[in-house]
């Protein structure tokens, strides 16, 4: 018999600069199928919140998940410069 295969719905380009995605989105996003991606948010394997009875994904946590870098810092240089503990603190 032979096996039916569902094209993958693509995912948005720009999910980056939304605040959140959907579970099935999020799936998408890490590579796993919508049933699994619900199982991975009820767990807590991926970190969803209910939002007006929407179960959602916030992009940050989701890109945290991935190791991607947020534009928190404005440049390299500030990520790249250690942090010195052990001497006198600038005021």
């Amino acid at each position: 018999m032979p096996t039916r295969t569902v094209p993958a719905t693509p995912v948005d380009p720009n999910w980056r600069q939304a605040v959140v995605v959907s579970v099935p989105t999020a799936g998408r996003i890490l590579g796993v199928g919508r049933n699994t991606a619900y199982q991975a948010a009820r767990t807590g394997d991926i970190p969803a919140i209910h939002i007006s009875g929407r179960l959602v994904v916030p992009v940050a946590a989701l890109r945290r998940m991935l190791g991607e870098v947020l534009e928190m810092a404005t440049t390299m240089e500030t990520v790249n410069t250690p942090i010195r503990l052990d001497g006198p603190v600038a005021s």
